[in-house]
């Protein structure tokens, strides 16, 4: 398991810097979201990775509004575009929060 996160965090960004490495963006957003419990690092990451068309990383601004900040609105903004780019779990996890979404 990984523990130096600042070491990993800084050799994802070099990633993302030197190469134009889309899922290092996402990668760092795991570190801040999943191992560090810092939420809006996390969606700050995961935001540049979508921006970049990255659709796992909509998906997961949804699942980081739903789950870990309760914010269901946000979550479901969020799960309707990933839907939109054609994230099959997003459209699951719309209609768990009773969304429909065809």
């Amino acid at each position: 398991m990984l523990k130096d996160y600042k070491k990993a965090i800084y050799w994802f960004n070099k990633g993302y810097e030197e190469l134009g490495c889309i899922s290092c963006l996402a990668s760092m957003g795991n570190i801040y979201a999943v191992s560090l419990k810092d939420y809006d690092k996390a969606i700050k990451w995961y935001k540049k990775a979508h921006n970049a068309g990255y659709v796992s990383s909509t998906y997961n601004i949804g699942y980081t509004y739903e789950v870990d900040l309760k914010d269901k609105e946000n979550a479901i903004k969020w799960y309707k575009r990933a839907a939109e780019m054609g994230h099959d779990n997003a459209k699951y996890h719309l209609k768990k929060l009773g969304v429909i979404y065809e």
